[in-house]
């Protein structure tokens, strides 16, 4: 390893780190525009001039750009010397030549690497009298302001969008000093991770636009946070103004996102502003105070303990809660004798999570930085950009460094990478799995293992394609560092299982293989560990009890069901039955209109929170600003009023756990149960509620933030999975398996309510294969008609050639038909899919 001397000071680095990384690490930052960790060296912007003074190799002394000189052994460099200094200020007065001096109107103004580089250098005078080159600027959708004449032609955009993201609708025009960063005609971006475009980019091309001339960086109260759009847990910078959380940026987390995150994650934080959301306490829909909600909540929970047992009283959350909100939600459930809380909205969803985290061993768990480094991926039951964009960039990487990936699933998948699709039907997924695994494994020795192969299909399904099959098998079979990607929200637990059986028989014999599952929410690994034993009930459970009169109260904690359950006239009718219903949450919605008692909570800005993410990673947001509403919205955007006062305009938001607590030692209070130390013992959960936690789960109890738990023992690994059946195929009218599932924008519950990603969410659209499609004498771009349980879905026909024959694709939005579909997997008739204007009288009552 070559060890060489900056400034003085002596380091030793990895063979290949250019010296500007290697100053980096000394605390030394050399000036660079094109250079970026993630995106290697170029040598475009010749800002990081330094002097080698000495060097093994002659043709490495003198003045060199420092991003593209490896570290060599013996080397000895100097970052201040004159002759580098001077070049360095040369280069900031040729590229401040036509650059505008605009920077107080420019949002990037406070961290802009330009103005800080140009004030580093001495470059203080215009000495140039020529006119500027000017450029005009694009429209590039809702999210991103392009001021092209502020560009520097670094080429950080075009690298990042093109080679890492793998999107071309946008790159470099003209040729000499004309280039031009842009579109071939103006429109939003196509890449669902364009917003990273303001982060890499060195000057103020492009900005911001939702959080445009709202605040300075210095304005800002800032944080450690985490993305909550889905179950990575990508770290993130978020920062506040008056009450206002402004921007959402990419936090650098080596193990997990790396430097970048997804749109949705940066761009869907704002249902934390919304002017509807719930700032007041109200009881029976009259304002009051948190205190008198929670006497009131406390009366009517023992009321009706008395009038019908402890066991009319039922909870639930979900998995966009934190661990300490579900823990004490738990604790809470247990103290009142009430059934374990529902963190799911159904029990497939929640066994498949519970898989996930019993299969999850030291040994098979991979971080998104990992799976970047290997040889062969196989995606099960995914869709990675519209489940969990950010996996999209990993399995890029890996791709680009040579991985062969190959997904299994019934959906037209798309990827920024080459990749092979076996589309296979729902219900073969665990048989072409299985199939899979045998082909691609020599027979193991272990006596159940064996019998688990020994029961294994021998050849896939017969409508998947065979040739594509045998090449997915042989390079998985021949990978030195496979790893198995699998899904919960088309995949099931039998899925589950089996993939992780699939990636501890490719461990046997390799260097490494790895388990990466996708789940259904930030929190939801969390939500599995917490209710290990499966006590828990799902929402549809909960509801099965309400309409059999079993369950008469009902807590919801952080928790929507009319986001998340596919029936709505079941929901509101069982909600409707209840003598209590009570409701805390940061979200208003149905939910909250209908509620007996709310309770505001304080959105994970406001109050931080711990997360445990796919991984199995414990990750921790921090508090970002204190409870209150948007100063624009308390004064209507004018001046605030001139009084003195300690009270904050709807400041009354409490953290979940904090309001959990309370209410748990009132209700102890009431009854008696366990006198001053049960009172002292949720004193001490609301104010250190991670006691719960640990409480509840010694593996968690032992990780450090950061760092994954170990929820299972690589010595006792499970036993082999059973083979689920596969479902009998109809035998009479041809049917269509009907996959409610996620899209980039417009399905995640709290990403879709930001204002900003409204103008991406595309027109609802029912996916069919194309030969399916023309047996129906439909084309595509067809208005379509569906029956279905509770209504009528109508949505425009989009025909793919790479997705499972008899399968219907529609996603997981209210205006797409999922909340009168009747259940999340339901089959409908192919010869009652209609066009529009074709579709019979009455089509409303076939259904």
């Amino acid at each position: 390893m070559p060890t060489l001397t900056i400034d003085g000071l002596t380091i030793t680095v990895e063979p290949g780190i250019p010296v500007i990384e290697a100053a980096e690490r000394l605390g030394i930052v050399i000036p660079r525009f094109c250079y970026h960790e993630a995106l290697g060296p170029v040598g475009a912007c010749r800002m990081c001039a330094v002097m080698v003074l000495e060097a093994a190799n002659a043709r490495q002394k003198g003045l060199q750009m420092s991003c593209m000189l490896a570290a060599a052994d013996g080397m000895v460099v100097s970052t201040d010397h004159p002759q580098a200094m001077r070049f360095r200020s040369y280069v900031a007065e040729w590229l401040m030549m036509d650059h505008p001096h605009d920077c107080p109107v420019c949002d990037e103004g406070g961290h802009c690497h330009l103005q800080d580089t140009t004030v580093a250098a001495g470059h203080s005078r215009r000495r140039y009298r020529g006119a500027k080159r000017t450029f005009p600027d694009q429209y590039l959708g809702p999210l991103i302001q392009h001021e092209m004449n502020r560009c520097i032609h670094c080429y950080r955009c075009v690298r990042f969008y093109q080679e890492y993201a793998g999107a071309y609708d946008f790159g470099a025009l003209r040729i000499g000093r004309n280039v031009y960063y842009g579109r071939f005609e103006e429109g939003p971006f196509e890449s669902p991770f364009a917003g990273n475009l303001v982060d890499v980019c060195p000057t103020g091309v492009f900005t911001d636009k939702p959080s445009r001339y709202k605040a300075r960086r210095w304005d800002l109260e800032r944080a450690a946070s985490l993305c909550l759009s889905c179950s990575l847990g990508c770290a993130t910078t978020a920062g506040a103004r008056y009450h206002q959380l402004i921007r959402l940026e990419a936090r650098r987390s080596p193990e997990v996102n790396g430097h970048f995150i997804c749109d949705r994650g940066r761009y869907g934080h704002e249902y934390a502003n919304l002017p509807e959301r719930p700032r007041r306490a109200r009881v029976n829909g009259a304002e009051t105070t948190v205190d008198e909600a929670l006497n009131e909540l406390s009366r009517r929970i023992m009321a009706l303990r008395v009038a019908a047992g402890p066991d009319s009283m039922a909870c639930l959350s979900s998995p966009r809660a934190s661990l300490e909100s579900l823990a004490v939600l738990a604790h809470l459930a247990s103290a009142q004798g009430w059934a374990s809380p529902a963190f799911f909205p159904h029990a497939r969803a929640a066994e498949a999570s519970r898989a996930a985290a019993a299969a999850l061993a030291p040994s098979l768990a991979v971080c998104q930085n990992e799976m970047s480094k290997a040889d062969a991926i196989l995606a099960v039951g995914v869709d990675p950009l519209c489940e969990a964009p950010m996996l999209a960039l990993a399995m890029r990487r890996a791709s680009r460094g040579g991985a062969k990936v190959a997904v299994l699933d019934p959906r037209p998948v798309a990827l920024p990478l080459p990749f092979t699709h076996l589309p296979v039907r729902r219900a073969q997924l665990d048989a072409a799995l299985a199939a899979l695994c045998r082909a691609a494994l020599p027979r193991p020795e272990d006596g159940a293992w064996a019998s688990l192969w020994d029961a294994l299909p021998e050849v896939p399904p017969e409508d998947a394609d065979v040739e594509a099959f045998a090449a997915a098998a042989e390079f998985l079979g021949e990978a030195k560092f496979p790893v198995v990607v699998c899904g919960t929200d088309v995949a099931g637990p039998a899925t589950m299982a089996m993939a992780a059986a699939f990636a501890r028989l490719l461990a046997q014999g390799r260097e490494r293989a790895g388990l990466f599952p996708v789940l259904s929410g930030a929190d939801a690994m969390g939500a599995a560990v917490l209710d290990r034993a499966g006590d828990g009930l799902s929402v549809e459970e909960v509801l099965d009890a309400v309409e059999a009169g079993r369950v008469r109260g009902l807590v919801v904690c952080e928790a929507d069901p009319f986001s998340t359950f596919p029936d709505k006239a079941r929901l509101a009718a069982a909600l409707g039955r209840l003598d209590l219903l009570a409701v805390l949450d940061c979200l208003p919605g149905e939910l909250a209109d209908a509620a007996h008692v709310l309770l505001p909570t304080q959105s994970v800005f406001e109050c931080g929170g711990s997360f445990l993410n796919q991984e199995g990673r414990l990750q921790q947001a921090r508090r970002v600003h204190g409870p209150g509403m948007p100063l624009a919205q308390a004064t209507g955007g004018s001046h605030p009023e001139r009084v003195f006062t300690h009270a904050v305009a709807g400041g009354d938001a409490r953290p979940a756990w904090e309001l959990l607590a309370a209410l748990g030692n009132r209700l102890a209070t009431a009854h008696g149960s366990g006198g001053g130390a049960e009172t002292e013992r949720w004193a001490a959960l609301a104010a250190d509620p991670w006691q719960a936690v640990a409480a509840a789960s010694p593996a968690l109890a032992a990780t450090a933030p950061g760092t994954r738990a170990e929820l299972c023992d690589d010595d006792t690994p499970p036993p082999p999975p059973e083979l689920a059946p596969a479902d009998p195929e109809p035998e009479a009218d041809p049917l269509a398996d009907v996959l409610f599932v996620e899209q980039t924008f417009g399905t995640e519950e709290l990403s879709r309510r930001s204002p900003s990603l409204a103008g991406l969410v595309p027109a609802p659209a029912a996916r069919l294969h194309e030969l399916d499609a023309a047996e129906l004498h439909l084309t595509d771009g067809d208005d379509v008609v569906l029956p279905m349980d509770g209504g009528v879905v109508r949505a425009v026909l989009r025909t793919a050639r790479s997705m499972a024959r008899g399968t219907l694709v529609l996603p997981r939005r209210p205006e797409a038909g999922w909340h009168v579909a009747g259940a999340d997997a339901v089959r409908v008739a192919l010869h009652r899919i209609w066009k529009e204007h074709e579709a019979p009288a009455g089509a409303e009552a076939q259904s």
